[in-house]
């Protein structure tokens, strides 16, 4: 079972990859990799940390995740 920070490294990846993902995109890669998000609550931090920095952005009526760059992110 991956670590919080490979988590989150793989979530990031995961939506830089695509350029879009939607919500529901993100609860299956969580289920299918056992990804560690602590009741989901980890999921909204590391969204709100990565859309502050402006890598990403997320609009939650549209339940979509976009990447804002094509680097690698920080963490």
């Amino acid at each position: 079972m991956p670590t919080y920070i490979e988590a989150e490294v793989e979530l990031l990846e995961f939506i830089h990859q695509r350029g879009s993902v939607s919500f529901q995109e993100i609860f299956e890669l969580q289920s299918r990799q056992k990804l560690l998000f602590g009741l989901n609550i980890g999921l909204a931090d590391i969204l709100w940390r990565h859309r502050s920095r402006g890598e990403i952005d997320y609009d939650i009526k549209e339940g979509v995740v976009n990447s804002r760059i094509q680097q690698q992110p920080t963490l």
